[in-house]
């Protein structure tokens, strides 16, 4: 197999290969990455069945089936573009001689298919030919005013104005009345982002979009035509010439087409021409077949292997219960699971979320089967379940790794993010030096990809107030919690900025009143009241600081990670004492025992300095001397990320 560049246009050939035999998972997984790349592959000489036709889309994704019944073949999956009649007179197929101009199919739909295909089977002798402009090399190269108009903007996206009024074309077998009334008008961003690369792209459509938001009807008709001039420049534009046989695949958000209008000659011709027959006995579907394939995705516009819509919206809701410290994630995953035994990454989820609490053999249970269920999957997905794998071995450094890489052609993969993402991710607790600032760039970088999402800005707001970016932070905060209140890291993010504001009265009476409604099985709730009951110091309320640590402290009560247990609980009787309170031994001892329990040896820079301050406090010297030294000497062997800041601080505090 060849993949090769036509011309030099983007648009890319792949040689070697006929369809009508089986292709190797190699073979697809390069054909999908140059189809990623380019947005336009062009497969020659073909002679498929219908049957092959499905068996191709299904290669790319999960069918769409098209609306107009009118237009279908012998398969649902499988339409027919033509200028034949039947031999009754009545129309084979739809649009007759009808030119199309340069369009996005489905853009007036909240979900547009992601990729359609051509096949040709008979051909006029003139005419027909077929052109793609790419919104990727339109949008960066647009100029620099452009940009900043389209960035953000919204329009509207009409059926009634693609096909209505002077746009209606006569002869093309569409119900138009019928399919108006069905269709309500959408809005889409005119900037897309690429799940699949993160490259961004124009999202525009000459007769559907009726308007920009925030924009008067000649402003937006002016920027509109504006956009459409430069996207049409030649250097952006692929022209195809059919040759019988050709198939050609298109990103249908990336790559709108345009088609040039069929001579009166070829429909006179066709009128007698049975569509179906070929020498040899081989058929082929009706001229001009096209398929349509509609991959489900994520809430982030991430595609799944899976063509189960009960699988997809349970899979989706469990992610997003995980992303916010909602209980429900494992029930809502083993729904999506039920539905779609071969859905992958549900398994992976699954997965990560046992982790989280604490459940690590059924944790990695749940990873092997998404691994056994891998081949086929694509790159983002085999690589989403991959750094899940090394984040379960312990594995913490290389998976930081693979997270950077994996982020810059995947930014929205939020589930993954999410494990990075706050001060209790794989930045936050590495112990590293201007892991703060790390963890704010890495976010920064990110935000163009995720607008304004209420979770990621929950946590982008986070590392910008841990960064002094209060003022910058706050509104992001507050938007994020006002589009979802139901989010224990926006009220997390929240807490913080009132602490490092000293609003402490307003962080009291917020956290008081959004705990009231977490439930008590909610991962940060120990957390959380943490940071209530320093609220309560801080505004001289010990005893009822004390009395949180009695309700949400003790380790075997508290929801959550073993680590934040540990750290919530030692800093919080630490912090009483300095607050005046006495001390309380026995509070004391059932952290120690809680501490070298689950955390018998050293490694974690958090975990051993909290464990050091329940050592010394009791008296067990021998273990706080014993950590001291395992700590030396990985700082000796490079294996601690924070060098010998730890161990100082360990002395310090035996002393």
């Amino acid at each position: 197999m060849q993949i090769e560049p036509i011309g030099g246009s983007f648009a890319r050939e792949v040689k070697g290969v006929p369809l009508w035999q089986s292709v190797t998972e190699a073979e697809r997984a390069a054909m999908l990455a140059a189809y990623r790349d380019s947005g336009v592959l062009v497969f020659r000489r073909q002679a498929l069945s219908e049957d092959e036709l499905v068996t191709f889309g299904q290669m790319v994704g999960a069918p769409s089936i098209y609306a107009e019944t009118a237009w279908l073949s012998t398969k649902p999956e499988v339409i027919i573009l033509s200028n034949l009649l039947s031999s009754d007179g009545s129309m084979l197929g739809g649009l007759s001689n009808n030119r199309l101009d340069w369009h996005t199919d489905q853009s007036y739909y909240a979900e547009p298919v992601t990729g359609c295909f051509l096949y040709g089977v008979e051909l006029p002798a003139e005419g027909g030919e077929t052109s793609w402009a790419s919104l990727y090399s339109a949008y960066e190269t647009l100029p620099a005013e452009l940009r900043r108009a389209v960035d953000g903007a919204v329009g509207t996206f009409s059926f009634a104005a693609r096909v209505g009024g002077k746009n209606r074309k006569t002869n093309d077998n569409h119900d138009t009345d019928g399919r108006i009334r069905e269709t309500p008008d959408v809005k889409h961003p005119l900037v897309n982002v690429n799940p699949s690369t993160g490259r961004k792209a124009l999202f525009i459509d000459p007769k559907t979009v009726t308007g920009v938001d925030g924009l008067p009807e000649d402003e937006a008709d002016d920027l509109l035509d504006r956009l459409l001039a430069h996207t049409v420049r030649p250097e952006n534009v692929y022209d195809h010439d059919w040759q019988p046989g050709d198939l050609v695949l298109w990103d249908n958000a990336g790559c709108p087409a345009q088609a040039r209008e069929l001579s009166q000659r070829e429909q006179s011709a066709g009128q007698t021409h049975d569509p179906q027959a070929r020498p040899g006995g081989t058929h082929y579907p009706a001229s001009g077949a096209t398929r349509k394939t509609r991959m489900l995705m994520d809430r982030y516009d991430l595609a799944l292997s899976t063509s189960s819509d009960a699988a997809r919206d349970a899979y989706v809701e469990g992610c997003d219960l995980l992303l916010t410290a909602y209980p429900g994630t494992v029930p809502a995953l083993d729904r999506a699971i039920a539905a779609d035994p071969a859905f992958a990454l549900a398994h992976a989820a699954k997965a990560r979320a046992l982790q989280m609490g604490g459940d690590i053999p059924n944790a990695k249970e749940s990873l092997a089967k998404a691994k056994s269920l891998s081949s086929g999957l694509t790159e983002r997905e085999v690589g989403h379940i991959e750094i899940l794998d090394l984040l379960l071995s312990g594995q913490a450094g290389a998976a930081l790794t693979q997270i950077r890489s994996h982020l810059q052609a995947w930014p929205r993969d939020a589930l993954l993010l999410s494990t990075t993402a706050s001060q209790l991710g794989l930045i936050g607790l590495s112990g590293r030096p201007g892991r703060e600032q790390a963890l704010a760039d890495l976010l920064d970088s990110l935000a163009t990809h995720y607008g304004d999402d209420w979770w990621f800005n929950a946590h982008y707001a986070m590392a910008l107030s841990e960064t002094s970016q209060q003022a910058t932070a706050r509104p992001l905060i507050e938007r994020s919690i006002a589009e979802n209140p139901r989010n224990a890291y926006a009220a997390h993010a929240l807490g913080h900025l009132y602490y490092e504001m000293n609003e402490h009265d307003a962080a009291a009476a917020f956290m008081k009143s959004w705990l009231s409604e977490y439930p008590r099985e909610g991962g940060l709730r120990g957390h959380l009241h943490w940071h209530l009951a320093l609220s309560n110091l801080q505004v001289g309320n010990t005893a009822e600081a004390l009395n949180l640590f009695t309700e949400a402290f003790v380790p075997e009560k508290s929801q959550g990670r073993a680590l934040v247990m540990l750290a919530d609980a030692a800093s919080l009787l630490w912090r009483s004492e300095l607050a005046g309170q006495p001390r309380d031994p026995a509070r004391w001892h059932a952290v120690h025992a809680f501490a070298h329990e689950m955390f018998p040896q050293a490694g974690g820079p958090m975990a051993d300095w909290h464990i050091a301050l329940a050592d010394a406090v009791t008296g067990d010297d021998a273990a706080l001397e014993a950590r001291t030294q395992q700590i030396d000497a990985m700082v000796q062997a490079g294996n601690f990320p924070c060098g010998p800041a730890v161990p100082s601080l360990l002395r310090g505090i035996a002393a």
